[in-house]
């Protein structure tokens, strides 16, 4: 658990990083009105005016029109509004400065040098062919402001004025307006009105009237694709689908809220287990009476990491099966000046003490060579890596086969300590499986279900499903920790880039508050004996890194102090050599551990050293399953129009 509130900063900075904020300078568009001039040849006159509000500089204002549903824009211009009195409907050109205008394909962009200030800008412009006119009915359907990335913020009171060519009885034609929250205001004999107090970002603002062909008198009429009975069915089937869609959107985001809190809590639970918050105030020296190979399996919460093997060799060696000694480094090592002289050998007694398989397994695997009296030894120059020397010389290959080997064995020995474990009920491993494919599975269904509810690219969920599939063929069955967070935050990456931005935030929330719950969760549940003993590791790993190991000690003992400092990851302690009286040569026969750490060849951290020596570097070998992978978060176990769509070619307006 020492890297988790590292994790957790680095979570709180994406989320504050990748979700929308507010920037050095920011725009708003407070007021927008339209007004339409519907003329007999099916043309549309349009008159707009935006009022921004800059908080900063800028240099242009712009508006992108739609491509949908007419034949073309003519004769785009843009106006500085002068008077703020004058209203759309009876402007005069004495009120207005004209903006010089650059075109772009649907984008116009306005030259208006702005700073901290609200201004009114006209845009003037005249849609050809946007009526449709059919024998029985005309058709006239307009998406000022489209779901693309055109329309990149709300707008507020969006007023859109229709002016028809002559006048029309209101009973005889139909007024709709495609909007969440907008509606028809008013409908006259000249004028049908809509409006909407904020057009949603990426959200649809498109007015659409069905009247009778007959006052366009200067357009022909063709056959209609559908009957006006049917083209008003579709109305309203559309009316009562967009408002379910937009229901199920706002549900659904207070769903996912929902979730991530719920995650958080049950995260803050796992917190409160025993193995993680149970305090002890046992003297160090207690520590002494249990197995260092219990003691690392307490620690480590039954995760297997490279101290693992020199554990289980010293619990041997406390249980009077095995002696260690001092012995010279292979020829390879002194030849490198970084490489220490003197390593530990271990040599195998048999005795009556009995001993568990994993243990014989353990013997069986080390101990297989023989000294001259036929006793079975084993050294750690056994399995040292390459030096650094031939790291650097890239002459690592025999190492890196030795390595991987040596890997699958200690695997095969690991997976039987785990069972012997399971037996003597220290451990429990149900958990972590359950809900480790249990947030798998609800991530890559919840996301998939926020892109298809409303999202900005079809590719992006037939990408994202691909990369999962390739990234979950191991994950979900090792449930190896590192490629379990590369799915969670592969996930969290696509959805910024193709996930509507309205769901970025909660969106990002959720797949945040799994991570946070996953890094929670423990690969084992320590019984509640094992957890009180995690306690006093705690406590004496505090104590040994406050004091040191005590001076008052036999020197029988030493080695057994510095083999639990070792194996406990206790750092920068104190040990005074000096209160020690026998002479180096005496006291290495006593203590070989201390003695060698004590001159600076301290052979478990050198060991550590050759086997990442021995790796290439684009290589890491995976571990088995059964024995899981050491890493310190693990150890605290601790017919209506879609508004132009696609691609840019629907309404909107923004600044620059």
């Amino acid at each position: 658990m020492k890297k988790l509130p590292i994790v957790f900063l680095c979570i709180f900075f994406i989320v504050f990083t990748f979700t929308p904020q507010t920037s050095a300078r920011s725009l708003s568009i407070d007021d927008v009105h339209i007004r339409a001039l519907i003329t007999p040849d099916g043309n549309l006159l349009i008159n707009e005016m935006f009022t921004y509000t800059f908080d900063g500089s800028y240099k242009n204002v712009r508006r992108s029109v739609h491509k949908a549903h007419h034949n073309g824009v003519k004769e785009f211009e843009a106006y500085e509004l002068m008077n703020p009195n004058a209203s759309l409907e009876a402007i005069d050109k004495n009120d207005m400065r004209q903006l010089d205008v650059h075109p772009n394909d649907n984008h116009y962009t306005a030259n208006l040098a702005v700073k901290n200030e609200s201004k009114k800008v006209v845009y003037v412009y005249i849609l050809e062919n946007a009526v449709r006119s059919y024998e029985t009915y005309s058709d006239v359907t307009v998406p000022f402001f489209g779901t693309d990335s055109n329309h990149d913020t709300d707008i507020q009171n969006v007023t859109i004025d229709f002016v028809f060519p002559d006048k029309l009885n209101s009973n005889t034609y139909h007024a709709f307006l495609h909007d969440e929250e907008g509606y028809v205001v008013q409908k006259t004999e000249e004028v049908v009105r809509f409006f909407t107090p904020i057009s949603k970002m990426r959200r649809l603002t498109e007015p659409r009237i069905l009247f009778p062909s007959s006052i366009m008198t200067g357009q022909q009429k063709g056959k209609e694709p559908i009957s006006l009975e049917k083209a008003l069915q579709q109305e309203e089937k559309a009316g009562i689908s967009v408002n379910a869609i937009s229901d199920t959107q706002e549900i659904f985001t207070h769903f996912l809220f929902l979730l991530s809190g719920l995650f958080i809590i049950a995260a803050g639970c796992l917190l409160l287990l025993p193995q993680r918050r149970l305090r002890s105030h046992a003297r160090p020296e207690d520590l002494l009476k249990y197995d260092p190979f219990y003691l690392y399996i307490i620690d480590r919460v039954a995760v297997k990491d490279p101290y693992a093997l020199l554990a289980g060799v010293y619990s041997l060696v406390e249980k009077g099966c095995v002696t260690v000694r001092k012995a010279s480094t292979l020829t390879r090592f002194q030849r490198d000046p970084g490489a220490p002289k003197n390593t530990l050998a271990f040599t195998f007694h048999p005795s009556t003490t009995p001993l568990s398989e994993s243990e014989k397994g353990l013997l069986d695997w080390l101990f297989t060579r023989k000294q001259k009296l036929g006793q079975r030894f084993f050294s750690l120059n056994n399995i040292y890596g390459a030096t650094k020397k031939e790291k650097e010389a890239k002459e690592i290959n025999g190492y890196f086969r030795k390595r991987i080997k040596h890997l699958h064995q200690e695997d095969n020995w690991f997976r039987q300590v785990l069972l012997e474990l399971k037996e003597r009920q220290l451990i429990s491993g149900w958990l972590y499986p359950i809900s480790t494919r249990i947030l798998i599975a609800l991530v890559l269904i919840l996301t998939t279900y926020t892109y298809f509810i409303k999202a900005s690219s079809g590719f992006g969920i037939i990408l994202y499903l691909i990369v999962s599939v390739f990234l979950l063929r191991n994950a979900w069955t090792s449930l190896i920790r590192k490629q379990v967070l590369a799915f969670f935050f592969v996930t969290m990456i696509t959805g910024w880039i193709f996930v509507e931005i309205e769901f970025i935030l909660p969106f990002t929330l959720f797949i945040c508050a799994m991570i946070i719950f996953y890094l929670t969760v423990p690969r084992f549940i320590l019984s509640r004996e094992a957890a009180e003993v995690r306690a006093e590791i705690r406590h004496f790993r505090k104590m040994i890194r406050k004091e040191g190991i005590p001076s008052s000690i036999d020197e029988s003992k030493l080695d057994k102090w510095m083999i639990r400092a070792v194996l406990l990851n206790v750092k920068r302690f104190e040990l005074d050599m000096n209160q020690f009286k026998k002479p180096m040569d005496e006291f290495i026969l006593i203590a070989p551990m201390s003695a060698l750490v004590f001159n600076g060849e301290d052979p478990s951290s050198y060991l550590l050293k050759t086997w990442k020596w021995s790796m290439p570097f684009v290589m890491r070998p995976s571990v088995n399953k059964s024995s899981g992978k050491r890493n310190n978060s693990d150890s605290g176990g601790d017919g209506f129009s879609s508004g132009g769509d696609s691609g840019g070619d629907g309404g909107g307006a923004g600044a620059d």
